[in-house]
């Protein structure tokens, strides 16, 4: 799977050394911009907002300047955010103990839900276009998983669930 893997591996917390794990994946959501084509684009964009800012300055519009400012402070912010919600992660655990999946916020908060193996349902809603999400069911309850992923991504950590 391309882009459902944890770089950053969370330990298995267990009392029993002998836990047998039949399945353990991460996933995260992908980021198609790394730090270093980050750094180029916020450049590029000071750079050239520079530039048209004194010209536009030398002809009387002074007000560009202050608008380029603002353009690229918001574009900043866009990449930012977008960075930090792509933080999120989701780990899944198939062990003797049962399904484990661990929900990581960019926040820092953590969400654990544990399943029965035996009694859990993996569901794909087909219904929608691009392909709908994974859920998870057992005992009336349902969690999805991977909102993040694309359909074939979802496709295969169903089947292999």
């Amino acid at each position: 799977m391309k882009h459902a893997s944890v770089t950053k591996v969370v330990g298995v917390e267990d009392s029993n050394k002998n836990l047998q794990i039949y399945f353990d994946e991460g996933l995260h959501p992908y980021l198609s911009l790394d730090r270093t084509g980050f750094i180029w684009v916020i450049s590029f964009a000071v750079a050239f907002g520079f530039i048209i800012s004194v010209e536009f300055t030398l002809v009387g519009a002074w007000l560009v300047f202050r608008f380029c400012g603002v353009e690229i402070f918001l574009l900043y912010t866009a990449f930012r955010l977008n960075y930090r919600s792509g933080q999120c992660a989701e780990r899944l655990i198939l062990s003797d103990n049962g399904l484990q999946v661990r929900w990581f916020s960019p926040k820092g908060e953590v969400g654990r839900w544990n399943f029965e193996p035996g009694w859990l349902q993996v569901h794909i809603e087909a219904r929608r276009p691009n392909g709908g999400a994974v859920s998870l069911s057992s005992h009336g309850l349902s969690l999805p998983i991977g909102k993040f992923l694309t359909p074939d991504e979802r496709s295969e950590i169903a089947d292999a669930l």
